[in-house]
């Protein structure tokens, strides 16, 4: 069966939480939260693994579909206003995506590549989904 795993990462996070506070990141976290599960179906699982970073595992997914709901929940998150709409912020996320190989022994070879990919995002600039699509 198919299964794509994606890891995103709020950009930028620690300027949120100093330049307005505890709650305003609190509250683009909620956010994001709702932003995610307004994207994912039932089966998908959802979590948070860090202070702002989550990860999705897609169910039954693989490839161009999952990189749609990546692109998706990236588009949705980059459109929040929340507690901000009196500033010049706007949050965004960059995201690692990558798909379940044959070769795959655990589930950490899964989660290393879509950690690898969120890094890849971030040194090309944030904001954006990377992938690594193994074969």
């Amino acid at each position: 069966m198919p299964l794509a795993l994606l890891n995103i990462d709020v950009d930028d996070f620690r300027q949120i939480n100093n330049r307005w506070g505890y709650r305003a990141g609190d509250r683009v976290l909620a956010d994001l939260c709702q932003a995610c599960a307004s994207q994912l179906r039932p089966q998908d699982l959802f979590g948070r693994i860090g202070d702002e970073e989550f990860a999705i595992l897609l169910v039954g997914m693989a490839g161009d579909e999952a990189m749609g709901i990546a692109e998706a929940i990236r588009t949705e998150v980059a459109h929040l206003h929340g507690v901000f709409s009196h500033s010049d912020y706007q949050p965004c996320i960059s995201g690692g995506l990558t798909c379940l190989t044959a070769d795959d022994q655990a589930f950490l070879d899964l989660f290393s590549r879509a950690d690898q990919a969120l890094f890849l995002a971030k040194g090309n600039g944030r904001n954006q989904i990377a992938s690594i699509l193994a074969t």
